[in-house]
């Protein structure tokens, strides 16, 4: 029954972003990222965001630093895009829902970062 449920719970949660942000708009935010070298790995770790990866898996992957891999999931949780599943002092992040294979290869070829997120522009204001 647990399963199920967790299961449900997914379902809802993905029928929830596609509404709020829709596929293009979760690419958008993931994107808006600075630095990023080859946005088709950012992708694609967002779509391995189950609540299994750390932020030490995720930076090796990438080719970044623990600490700037834990600054993208915290910037992409306060967008809503993610959500932390594990504790504060070990979060574990699960994305909202699975960026399709064909978004990916379209987002990467076209090599376009969209503008800045609201915490960005938060930020340049202080």
């Amino acid at each position: 029954m647990d399963e199920v449920l967790r299961a449900q719970n997914q379902v809802m949660i993905c029928l929830l972003a596609r509404s709020v942000f829709g596929i293009e708009g979760i690419v958008s935010v993931i994107l808006r990222a600075k630095k990023i070298q080859n946005p088709e790995t950012y992708l694609r770790i967002y779509n391995m965001l189950d609540g299994t990866v750390t932020a030490v898996d995720a930076a090796k992957i990438v080719g970044i630093s623990q600490p700037g891999m834990s600054y993208i999931f915290r910037q992409w949780e306060k967008e809503g895009i993610v959500y932390n599943v594990g504790s504060i002092e070990r979060p574990l992040y699960h994305r909202l829902l699975q960026v399709p294979e064909d978004v990916i290869k379209k987002s990467a070829k076209s090599g376009i970062r969209k503008g800045k997120s609201q915490t960005d522009e938060d930020t340049d204001q202080k």
